[in-house]
């Protein structure tokens, strides 16, 4: 009976440690977000609008509009409006998933350090069952660049 009991302890704790282990794997994979050019910015700096979408009104904060602002300039680029070029992106699927160590770590709280808000005001729509949160953030480019090529994941321009 008592070998029973701990075997059904053991299973749940390993089950527990393996479902919040997924979590963090998935919480840069259920990012949902538009980001667009929102003018000139600074040199070396972008300026977009990005609107990140949440499932629960908790979730509504300018951290998130931010982590989707510089996940967005890392990995889906944008399109060029308001007399923008349209940017690539850095890096593509395939190397988020090699380095996803590294990208867990990053988009915990290091990606706080590479946007800012133009604006602290938010602008939150209820769109069917989830919230549309839009600011313009400005995204410090040429600082990322650095960051991700002294981690080995971007190349350094020109070599």
């Amino acid at each position: 009976m008592i070998n029973k009991i701990c075997s059904i302890l053991l299973f749940l704790t390993m089950l527990c440690c393996f479902t919040s282990m997924q979590g963090k794997d998935k919480d840069n994979k259920s990012l949902s977000y538009e980001i667009k050019c929102a003018g000139t910015g600074q040199q070396g700096f972008y300026l977009v609008e990005v609107t990140a979408y949440a499932q629960k009104k908790n979730q509504i904060n300018i951290d998130l509009v931010k982590k989707c602002a510089v996940h967005g300039v890392i990995f889906s680029g944008f399109s060029g409006e308001q007399g923008c070029k349209s940017q690539k992106a850095m890096l593509n699927a395939t190397q988020e998933q090699q380095h996803v160590d590294f990208f867990n770590a990053f988009f915990e709280n290091d990606y706080l350090h590479f946007a800012s808000a133009v604006d602290p005001t938010l602008s939150i729509m209820k769109v069917e069952k989830r919230y549309a949160v839009t600011a313009t953030i400005q995204v410090a480019k040429d600082n990322l660049r650095e960051t991700l090529e002294k981690a080995g994941i971007l190349r350094k321009l020109g070599f």
